[in-house]
C-alpha cells in the first residue's frame, strides 16, 4: 500500500476556496479503483490542510496523478495555494526484531 501526505499552505484568504475545490476532488477520487481512503483535513495549529491518501498500489497513484479531476484541481490550486510539501510512504511490514 502507498501512502501519500500531502500539506497545503493556501494562500491568505483563499482557505474557502480551496476547502471547495478539495472537496470536489475527494468526492470524485474517493470512487477510484485503487483508492483505499482518501481525507482532506484542516490542522488545529495553523491555517495548512493535509490530504490523507491511501493507495493499492503506485499503479492506482499513478493514475490518480494523471487524471482530468486531479489535473483540474492542480491547475485550479495554483491560484489558491502559497506553498505545497508532499511525502510518499511505502506501508510495507517489516519484521522487527524483540
Amino acid at each position: 500500500m502507498i501512502i501519500v501526505i500531502a500539506k497545503i499552505i493556501p494562500k491568505e484568504n483563499k482557505e474557502t476556496d480551496l476547502i471547495r475545490i478539495a472537496s470536489d476532488l475527494v468526492d470524485v477520487t474517493r470512487n477510484e479503483p485503487k483508492n483505499i481512503s482518501y481525507d482532506f483535513v484542516s490542522s488545529l495549529d495553523d491555517n495548512s490542510f493535509l490530504f490523507i491518501e491511501k493507495w493499492e498500489d503506485m499503479d492506482g497513484l499513478n493514475n490518480h496523478l494523471n487524471s482530468s479531476h486531479f489535473r483540474i484541481f492542480d491547475h485550479l490550486s495554483q491560484i489558491f495555494v502559497e506553498d505545497t510539501e508532499i511525502t510518499f510512504y511505502n506501508s510495507e511490514q517489516f519484521d522487527l526484531m524483540e
